[in-house]
């Protein structure tokens, strides 16, 4: 090859591209990784979607599933249909809000990940649908229709109400409109006698008068009934209810017309052709009002459509409805979204905030639905007042955890033993106040038991023997396979009888105290950082190794008074200490329980002399969990202040979330695993708002001061100058 033709070669291999090339080129390359990236992104989309491959990132894990829901959902023993009421349309006053916790769009998408999830985990056993009953009223129209038939059994006896009072009415019309033109002329003829008694002339003018109105009444009856039946979904207890509104209205209206018949019947100065007609007219009207009456009647036998109504009061939309073979339950949105009322008003929105609470509230449906029986919980107490009902001129100290128990489907209920109660309760039912009956011996059997152990003073005993016999009655309620919270005040009964058996010892004589905290300059304006530097107030982080404890680990709980509460073991028994005292400030068992509540301050001060003393062998713990081998289960707390409703509802000045979520928590979990509950015990949607970090412990802190601090760091400074320089030297 010559050198001109090299040269050609080489310059037409390197001959510049022009611009459409280029363009050609770059674009295909563009092009092409973009469709890679697009199948590969649907691709991996499709994988996790199918495989549930996805990431809760929220704070409270508002898209996921908790264990104990996912085990309940896994083992369900029947079919669940659940269906989500919410619309995505947002109406025009909702434009302006700001929060986006009430855009409908954004609930909307919210619960259907959350039904999803139900309905992944569930194994084929939940089916999940959601309706906009803005934009679908055809499918929420197939819904009601579908509650109607399957839960709807009493709907035939509705069916039976209505063309009994058809028929009613029918007979009621005929005879009303005879009887009108009778009467019509039978007021004529008096009038035109003359001389008959002005009482008499006046009774058969209200009987004329009444009688006149009974075409009116049907009608409004008809016009009512059909109105409610008329509905895409009819109405039936709405059709009911005009039926027994406006036939009773008919039937008190004929019994009038027959009182008034039988006053001039038997008055001597009634002419003889009226008391001639009321002979015939008479029966007509009686058999007009047994025939009211009859369709009354039936009515008083009907069974409930709780289902159908339920559904209907909420059709509008944030709604979940699960349906389970028998029963349904119908969440408002007040229950899903609840307002936490611990939480002050947010300056910035000027309403308080809303929480997610669908987890919360649809496990619960489904573990009712599935166990039908409804549990029941008694707070025992002997000479108290209610702890657990609001009522006129009582606080009920744990009427908020109450209220939370019962939005969870529990009936709570109230038994003073010394009997005290049930005498003033009588004088204030007298004095007209609602006050509900105390729950019957029988009635307390397979509740769960609540027994607040307060101290009693000995002279009330001596006057009232009922008043000490607390623990025998919770140790015969132990003994017979009972379950029960014990809460155990400083100074009360330590229920040593009950109590031995499950390896459990109250020391309730001693109240736990620690070193008084010293701190210069001026006093803190957060009054619980002042609180805790006194004695007798402890700050928990811990709360023990058990299932009921473990979900509230890390969150604040505050514990006053403090009785010590330890375990043993007992064969047959599988026994937890709970509520470990932190070691500082340096904690003792204090004996002087009466100086502690004077405020002052106390030293240790061992026993000597064989005085009783205080003592500080730990570690130290204000409660106790125990199971026995027949399935009872108690829990033991020497705490009485902790679940309070001012401790509970206590709210943090700074972030105005709950300030001590896990004393709220700790109650209900242990009605949960009292109740045998276990796939409930888990933190509520507020609890889950507060921030969780968990103490390191003295290992985890040294390896992280020590071992990457002081040494780790400056270790990888010395690695990368070595590599740097071996980089030079190469």
């Amino acid at each position: 090859m010559s050198e001109s033709q090299k040269q050609t070669n080489f310059s037409t291999a390197f001959t510049a591209e022009s611009q459409k090339e280029r363009w050609l080129k770059y674009g295909a390359n563009v092009a092409l990784t973009i469709i890679v990236v697009l199948l590969l992104g649907g691709f991996l989309i499709y994988i996790a979607q199918r495989h549930n491959l996805r990431k809760d990132t929220t704070a409270g894990g508002d898209y996921s599933l908790k264990p104990q829901t996912i085990k309940l959902v896994e083992n369900l023993p029947q079919k669940i249909k659940i269906v989500g009421l919410f619309t995505k349309a947002r109406h025009e006053e909702q434009e302006k809000k700001v929060d986006d916790t009430d855009n409908p769009a954004i609930r909307y998408q919210q619960v259907s990940d959350l039904l999803q999830e139900y309905q992944q985990k569930s194994n084929g056993k939940i089916a999940v649908q959601m309706i906009d009953p803005i934009t679908e009223p055809g499918r929420l129209d197939d819904l009601f229709n579908e509650v109607a038939k399957k839960y709807g059994n009493d709907v035939n006896k509705y069916n039976e109400v209505i063309k009994a009072y058809r028929g009613a009415v029918a007979d009621i019309d005929k005879t009303s409109k005879e009887e009108i033109g009778a009467i019509g002329k039978l007021v004529e003829a008096v009038n035109k006698q003359g001389g008959v008694d002005r009482k008499i002339i006046i009774t058969i003018s209200e009987v004329a008068s009444t009688v006149s109105e009974f075409p009116e009444i049907l009608k409004a009856i008809q016009a009512k009934v059909n109105q409610q039946l008329e509905l895409k979904v009819p109405n039936y207890t709405g059709a009911v209810d005009a039926i027994k509104s406006q036939l009773g209205e008919l039937s008190e209206q004929a019994g009038s017309i027959l009182t008034g018949y039988k006053e001039l019947a038997s008055d001597a100065k009634t002419p003889q052709p009226v008391k001639e007609f009321i002979v015939i007219s008479q029966p007509h009207f009686e058999a007009l009002k047994k025939s009211a009456d009859g369709v009354l009647k039936m009515t008083e036998n009907l069974g409930q459509l709780k289902q159908l109504d339920d559904l209907r009061q909420n059709k509008s939309g944030n709604t979940i409805a699960v349906m389970g073979d028998s029963d349904m339950k119908v969440l408002p949105t007040s229950a899903l979204f609840p307002t936490d009322d611990a939480r002050m008003v947010d300056p910035s929105e000027g309403k308080p905030r809303q929480r997610f609470a669908g987890e919360q509230q649809v496990t619960t449906a489904l573990f009712t639905l599935t166990n039908p029986s409804k549990r029941k919980v008694v707070f025992m107490r002997s000479g108290m007042e209610p702890s657990a009902l609001r009522l006129p001129m009582f606080t009920g100290q744990y009427a908020t955890v109450a209220d939370r128990l019962r939005e969870l489907d529990f009936e709570i209920l109230e038994k003073d033993i010394s009997g005290q109660w049930a005498m003033q309760a009588m004088q204030m039912m007298q004095q007209g106040m609602p006050i509900p009956p105390e729950p019957r011996d029988e009635d307390l059997k397979g509740a769960i038991w609540v027994v607040l152990d307060s101290a009693i003073d000995p002279r009330a005993m001596m006057q009232n023997p009922a008043a000490g016999q607390l623990g025998a009655k919770l140790g015969e309620h132990l003994k017979n396979g009972g379950s029960a919270l014990v809460i155990v005040d400083p100074n009360a009964d330590n229920f040593s009888g009950a109590f031995k058996d499950w390896g459990i010892e109250v020391k309730s004589d001693y109240i736990m105290v620690h070193e008084s905290v010293t701190s210069a300059g001026a006093r803190s304006e957060d009054m619980v950082a002042d609180a805790l530097r006194r004695q007798p107030f402890f700050l928990l982080k811990k709360y023990g190794d058990h299932m009921l404890t473990r979900p509230i680990e890390s969150l604040d709980g505050f514990f006053v008074p403090v009785v010590p509460v330890s375990t043993k073991s007992v064969a047959g028994i599988k026994n937890t200490s709970l509520l470990p005292i932190p070691n500082t400030p340096k904690p003792w068992a204090e004996h002087d329980i009466s100086s502690v509540y004077e405020g002052k301050t106390v030293s240790f001060t061992p026993a000597k002399d064989d005085k009783p003393g205080d003592f500080d062998q730990g570690p130290f713990f204000g409660g106790a969990a125990a199971e026995d081998s027949k399935g009872g289960r108690l829990v033991v707390l020497g705490t009485g202040q902790f679940a309070f409703n001012g401790m509970v509802r206590m709210r943090d000045p700074q972030t105005h979330s709950v300030r001590f979520p896990a004393n709220g928590e700790l109650f209900v979990n242990s009605i949960f695993w009292i109740s045998k509950m276990d796939t409930m015990i888990a933190i509520s949607p507020t609890a889950l708002d507060v921030p969780r970090v968990a103490p390191l412990s003295d290992g985890a802190l040294g390896f992280w001061r020590i071992g990457v601090l002081i040494i780790g760091m400056p270790l990888l400074v010395l690695i990368a100058g070595a590599f740097v320089y071996m980089k030079r030297q190469n």
